[in-house]
C-alpha cells in the first residue's frame, strides 16, 4: 500500500515538473505584437515602421509590429489615444494626447519651401497671392505650413492653399499649376527630392527660426547643406540654407508593457548602425533628454535611459565622505566631553570620600562628647548634599554606593568612639 502511494506521489511530481517546464518554455516563446499607427504607405513614418519591424525579426527580439496605414499624424494620435494602436510616430509640433508617452526622437524633419528657379518668391512673406500646394489636411506638413504663414502675418485667405498626395504635388509643380510646394521632410526624402533634382526648382530660406521659437518652443533651427539635393548645374541649395524643423517623436500609449518599450528603446539606441542600413534616418535617433522639447517619457524607455546613470553613492560620494568626516569629529568631541564629565563626577565623589575619611580620623582622635557631636552633625549634613548631586547626575550611582559605604563606616566610628569615652 505504501509502495503504491509512493509511486503515485512520484508520478504526480513528475507531471507537475513537466507542466512547469512546458509553461516556462511557452512563456519564453511568447511574442508580443504591438499595433503601430505609421501614417500613409510610402511616407517616412511607414518606412521607419517597416525597417523597425524587420530589425526586430533579424535580432530575434520577442516583439512584432502590426503596421497600420493611416492618413497622417492626426489619425495616428487618435488611434493611439483611443486604444486602437500602441505605437505611433508623429512630428512633435502636433498636440500630444494625455495617454501618449515618448520612447525616443527619431529624426528631424525640416521645412522645405520649394519654388520655381525663376520665381520672385524670396521669403515666406512673398507667398501672398500665390498657389501653394502641401500634403493632405491630416498630414503634419499642412499644420507646419499654417504655423509658417502665421509667423509672417499670413493666413490661407491671403493665398491659395491646396492639399495633395506626394505624387500630385510633383505633377502639379512640374505642370506649373502650383507656384510653390511646402513640405516638412527629412533631408533626402523622396517627396522633396523628386522636385528639387529636376533642376527647375530651388529652396527658399526660412531664417527666422529663433524668432519662431519664442511662440513655438518645439521648433529647431537647422541648415540644409549646400548641394544636398543637386551637386551641380544648378546646385540645390546654392549655399547652406537656413530653415527650421521639428523632431519626429516615437510614442507609446500609457499602459503598454514596460519591458516591450524598454526593448524598443534599447534597439533604437544600441542598434543604430543596423537600423540605418535599412532606414538611413535611423542614425539620427536620440534620447528624449537630448531634445529641447519633449512630452513625458514612457516608464519602460526611462528605465533604459537611466541604465548608465551613476548610483546614489557615486553621485553623493563627496557629500557622504564629508558627513563621515564630520561624524568622526563629532564622535571624538562627544567622547572627550563624556570623558571629562565622567572625570568630573569621579572628582566630586573623591572629594566627598576624602571628607568622610577625615571625619573618621577626627572621630578616632576625639576626647570629648562635644567633639563627637560636632563630627556627627557634619557627617549628617554631608549625606543630603551628595544625594542632591546624584539627582542632578553630578555623581554616578557607582560612586554614590562607594560613598554610602564610607559614610556608614564614619557613622560607626563616631558611635564606637562615643561608647569608649562613656566608659
Amino acid at each position: 500500500m505504501k509502495s503504491r502511494s509512493l509511486k503515485l506521489l512520484v508520478l504526480v511530481a513528475a507531471l507537475l515538473a513537466c507542466a512547469a517546464s512546458a509553461w516556462f518554455v511557452l512563456a519564453r516563446a511568447k511574442v508580443e505584437t504591438l499595433r503601430f499607427a505609421a501614417g500613409p504607405r510610402g511616407g517616412e513614418g511607414f518606412v521607419f515602421a517597416e525597417a523597425l519591424s524587420r530589425l526586430l525579426t533579424d535580432l530575434e527580439v520577442d516583439l512584432r509590429l502590426d503596421i497600420l496605414e493611416t492618413e497622417g499624424a492626426v489619425e495616428n494620435l487618435e488611434m493611439l489615444e483611443g486604444g486602437r494602436a500602441e505605437l505611433a510616430a508623429v512630428q512633435n509640433d502636433v498636440p500630444i494626447p494625455p495617454r501618449a508617452r515618448t520612447i525616443a526622437y527619431l529624426y528631424p524633419q525640416m521645412f522645405h519651401l520649394i519654388v520655381r528657379a525663376d520665381s520672385d518668391i524670396r521669403t515666406p512673406a512673398d507667398l501672398a497671392g500665390k498657389r501653394v500646394g502641401t500634403t493632405q489636411v491630416a498630414g503634419a506638413s499642412s499644420r507646419s505650413l499654417s504655423e509658417l504663414l502665421a509667423h509672417y502675418g499670413l493666413t490661407e485667405a491671403h493665398l491659395t492653399v491646396s492639399h495633395h498626395t506626394s505624387k500630385e504635388l510633383v505633377a502639379g509643380f512640374l505642370a506649373s499649376e502650383l507656384d510653390a510646394v511646402f513640405r516638412t521632410d527629412r533631408v533626402g526624402e523622396p517627396g522633396s527630392t523628386n522636385i528639387l533634382t529636376t533642376g527647375l526648382a530651388r529652396l527658399v530660406p526660412v531664417d527666422q527660426g529663433a524668432a519662431m521659437r519664442l511662440s513655438r518652443p518645439y521648433l529647431e533651427s537647422h541648415f540644409i547643406p549646400k548641394g544636398a539635393y543637386r551637386a551641380a548645374g544648378p546646385v540645390v541649395p546654392e549655399a547652406d540654407l537656413p530653415t527650421v524643423g521639428v523632431q519626429t517623436v516615437f510614442l507609446a500609449r500609457v499602459g503598454v508593457d514596460d519591458a516591450a518599450i524598454h526593448a524598443l528603446a534599447e534597439l533604437l539606441l544600441e542598434h543604430r548602425r543596423e537600423l540605418s542600413a535599412l532606414f538611413p534616418a535611423g542614425a539620427a535617433t536620440i534620447e528624449p533628454a537630448a531634445a529641447a522639447f519633449h512630452p513625458a517619457v514612457h516608464p519602460g524607455a526611462a528605465a533604459y535611459f537611466a541604465r548608465n546613470e551613476p548610483g546614489f553613492l557615486v553621485v553623493y560620494s563627496d557629500v557622504i565622505a564629508l558627513l563621515i568626516t564630520l561624524a568622526g569629529i563629532a564622535g571624538s568631541v562627544l567622547l572627550a566631553l563624556r570623558s571629562r564629565l565622567r572625570q568630573g563626577r569621579k572628582d566630586r565623589s573623591d572629594r566627598h570620600s576624602l571628607v568622610v575619611a577625615a571625619l573618621i580620623t577626627e572621630a578616632l582622635r576625639a576626647t570629648t562628647r562635644a567633639e563627637l557631636d560636632g563630627l556627627r552633625a557634619r557627617l549628617y549634613e554631608l549625606f543630603p548634599a551628595i544625594v542632591a548631586e546624584l539627582d542632578r547626575e553630578l555623581v554616578t550611582p557607582e560612586a554614590f554606593q562607594t560613598f554610602s559605604i564610607a559614610w556608614q563606616a564614619a557613622r560607626t566610628a563616631i558611635e564606637d568612639r562615643g561608647r569608649q569615652l562613656g566608659a
